[in-house]
């Protein structure tokens, strides 16, 4: 009698699964609510989807293109996605819908982000080469390839194409 050798199914890596999933989730979502933003005229700064299947927590912050989004205007967005949601019928199980302002220290997804933004404090996360760099300024100019920061005396150009992250600093 030989060696029997056991059988393995080999399968790509849960985590990467899920986290294509997830992206395809948000961009059905980014999808279904662009139209109703683009009516109300109120502009999305970030879609995050937290969670586990079941028990996911659908955060959406929006901003309006001149001064802060109101209260009011959340609560509109937050009803007429929710509706959107319900008759779709695309996310399985139980989900939180939470539909914000981005707060003030608020992330800069966009050139129309920085470009809201300058004159203000800024904290920049961005690669030089290889090579992680964070930079905390002010924001002085941003065009649609890069923006300049000045931090002290000196005064740095980020292109737009290296920054990982970027957000506005409130001095307290």
């Amino acid at each position: 009698m030989g060696h029997v050798w056991p059988t393995f199914l080999l399968r790509k890596n849960k985590s990467e699964w899920a986290s294509r999933k997830m992206q395809t989730i948000e961009a059905k979502i980014e999808t279904l609510i662009a139209p109703v933003l683009a009516d109300m005229g109120v502009d999305l700064v970030e879609l995050a989807l937290k969670g586990v299947m079941g028990n996911r927590i659908i955060q959406i912050y929006l901003d309006v293109p001149t001064g802060s989004i109101s209260v009011g205007q959340c609560q509109s967005v937050s009803r007429q996605v929710a509706a959107i949601f319900e008759a779709e019928d695309f996310i399985d199980g139980k989900y939180r819908l939470e539909v914000s302002s981005p707060g003030v220290e608020r992330p800069m997804t966009s050139v129309r982000d920085f470009q809201k933004n300058i004159g203000r404090q800024a904290l920049v996360k961005y690669w030089l080469g290889e090579e992680k760099k964070t930079l905390q300024g002010k924001l002085e100019a941003v065009d649609e390839d890069a923006i300049q920061i000045s931090a002290g005396k000196q005064k740095t150009i980020i292109p737009l194409e290296t920054i990982r992250k970027a957000k506005i600093v409130l001095k307290w």
